[in-house]
């Protein structure tokens, strides 16, 4: 009976920790994380370690990295070179 006690504390312990760990994130340089909790948006967090509730909240990751991209070259007309001389 003491035996079964203990393999019970130690599930509950070892479900305990799991869901601390789960509480943790990390949000990069270029990155921020928009908080919702029970559906209701609560705010962005940015750069950095910080807590939220593993059971109640959802987290959405937002890129904020601006790319480029090469636009192809437009060719005029001769005939609007020709107006503007």
């Amino acid at each position: 009976m003491i035996f079964l006690g203990w393999i019970l504390l130690g599930v509950m312990l070892l479900l305990l920790v799991f869901l601390a760990l789960s509480a943790i994130r990390v949000v990069q340089q270029y990155e921020r994380d928009v908080i919702f909790v029970l559906g209701r948006l609560i705010g962005a967090k940015g750069l950095g370690l910080f807590l939220v509730s593993p059971l109640i909240s959802r987290m959405s990751k937002v890129d904020c990295v601006s790319s480029r991209s090469r636009l192809p070259r437009k060719r005029s007309s001769p005939a609007i070179m020709s107006r503007s001389r």
